[in-house]
């Protein structure tokens, strides 16, 4: 059972590294050539369609830190789980407390000075999702090479 945890961990990761490099390389440095008569619209869109892709995902990625912190029996890679899980409560509290309000401020219209800070802060997550799908892979590599 954990093998699986573990794949589906490392898959979720990755995705999710994939998509926060493609918002923080392309989509968010877009957002000031949208024009300012259309940008509450496109936020609005924005935070939606986003919201509805990523958000069963990130669910479903604490789903599997908290299982994989529950379903292992493992001393060698116990200190990478938590590791793993510290990150992702990282990742979660950037989200719902920089991100979140940062997105909110521009529902009414565009700012360039929340864009930059929106993009800015946006870092934070972009690293540590990196840094998540890489202990993500190295849990999987520790573990089968003392299987």
């Amino acid at each position: 059972m954990m093998i699986w945890i573990l794949l589906i961990n490392l898959v979720v990761s990755s995705i999710m590294t994939g998509l926060i490099w493609f918002v923080q390389i392309v989509h968010y440095p877009l957002f000031n050539k949208v024009d300012t008569a259309s940008f509450p619209q496109y936020q609005k869109q924005h935070v939606k369609r986003t919201g509805n892709l990523v958000a069963p995902l990130m669910i479903l990625e604490i789903i599997i830190c908290v299982l994989m912190v529950a379903s292992n029996d493992r001393i060698d890679i116990k200190h990478i789980i938590w590791l793993n899980l510290a990150v992702l409560l990282f990742i979660w509290t950037c989200t719902f407390s920089l991100q979140v309000p940062l997105h909110n401020k521009l529902l009414g219209r565009f700012d360039g000075m929340v864009h930059r800070s929106l993009v800015r802060k946006n870092w934070l997550r972009t690293i540590a999702w990196t840094v998540k799908m890489l202990l993500s892979l190295a849990l999987l590599e520790q573990y089968y090479a003392f299987e």
